[in-house]
C-alpha cells in the first residue's frame, strides 16, 4: 500500500473516531490527509470497536469468565448514546491526537492534530462537512456512511481476532471503578479486515455499567509499531448539529 493509500485509509479511520472505512488513494490525497504509519491504523480500528458504548441505567454483573466478560463489554457497544473519547497514537515516527464526540448511529464530531495540522469535521446522517480554514465546506464522507459501520456486524468480526483474555484486577479511572483485561488480537484471524497485525491490549471495564472506559494498545504491523491511549467518557448532553444551514 503506497503512502496517499495509508493516508486516506487512516483518516477515514480518525473521521469516524477511528472507525473502519475504505482504501484508496491518489496524490491529492496528502494534502489534507497526513500519510502515517498502518500500524497506527489498526490500532485506531481495534481503539473504535471498544469506545462505542453508554452508561447502562443500572448495575450490572460481569461474567466471572474474562473472555466472556470482553465480548459482553465488546457486544454492549452496539446499543450505544453520545460519548466522547481522546485518542494518542504514537507510532515509530509520528504522534496522532483525536478528540472525537459521537452520537451512534449516525453522528460525529472529531478533531485531530497531525504534525501541527489541525483537522475538523462533523457527520450527520448522509451529510458530512469539513473546516478550511474558517469555512465549512461539504465532505465526501457522511454518518451514515461511516460511524454507522460500528456496527454489531463489526464487533463480532472483532471478537474473532480475540485470545490469552486475562483479568488483570481492580483499578480506579478518574474515579470510577473498573476491571483491568489484557488480551491479544491478530486481525490475521477476521475475515473482513484480514491485516498483518498483532496487537496487545489492556482495557478497563467499569464494574458499575458493565462499558469500556479506558484502553491501552499496543501494535505491530507491516514492522511498523504504535502505542494508543484511549480514554471514554459517556455524555448524554452531547449533542451534534450541522455546521452550516
Amino acid at each position: 500500500m503506497n503512502k496517499p493509500s495509508i493516508a486516506r485509509a487512516f483518516t477515514t479511520f480518525l473521521v469516524a473516531s477511528a472507525l473502519l472505512a475504505g482504501c484508496g488513494g491518489n496524490d491529492e490525497a496528502t494534502a489534507t490527509e497526513p500519510a502515517v504509519a498502518p500500524a497506527a491504523t489498526i490500532a485506531a480500528v481495534q481503539a473504535t470497536v471498544a469506545a462505542t458504548a453508554t452508561p447502562a441505567p443500572a448495575a450490572v454483573e460481569l461474567p466471572t469468565d474474562p473472555q466472556a466478560a470482553l465480548i459482553a463489554a465488546m457486544r454492549a457497544q452496539v446499543n450505544s448514546g453520545p460519548y466522547r473519547n481522546q485518542t494518542t497514537i504514537i507510532s515509530d515516527d509520528s504522534t496522532v491526537e483525536l478528540n472525537a464526540e459521537i452520537i451512534p448511529p449516525d453522528r460525529m464530531h472529531m478533531t485531530n492534530n497531525f504534525g501541527g495540522q489541525s483537522q475538523e469535521q462533523i457527520l450527520i446522517g448522509d451529510k458530512g462537512w469539513m473546516k478550511q480554514g474558517d469555512t465549512w465546506v461539504e465532505s465526501p464522507m457522511s454518518g451514515t456512511n461511516l460511524v454507522a459501520q460500528a456496527s454489531g456486524e463489526m464487533v463480532e468480526e472483532m471478537i474473532k481476532t480475540i485470545s490469552d483474555v486475562t483479568l488483570i484486577g481492580p483499578e480506579t479511572v478518574d474515579g470510577v471503578d473498573a476491571l483491568v483485561y489484557s488480551y491479544t488480537s491478530d486481525m490475521n484471524k477476521s475475515d473482513t479486515m484480514k491485516m498483518d497485525s498483532i496487537s496487545t491490549v489492556k482495557v478497563w471495564i467499569a464494574t458499575a455499567s458493565g462499558l469500556v472506559i479506558k484502553q491501552e494498545i499496543d501494535s505491530a504491523a507491516m514492522g511498523i509499531k504504535s502505542k494508543t491511549v484511549q480514554i471514554i467518557t459517556y455524555d448524554p448532553n452531547i449533542t451534534i448539529e450541522p455546521p452550516v444551514q
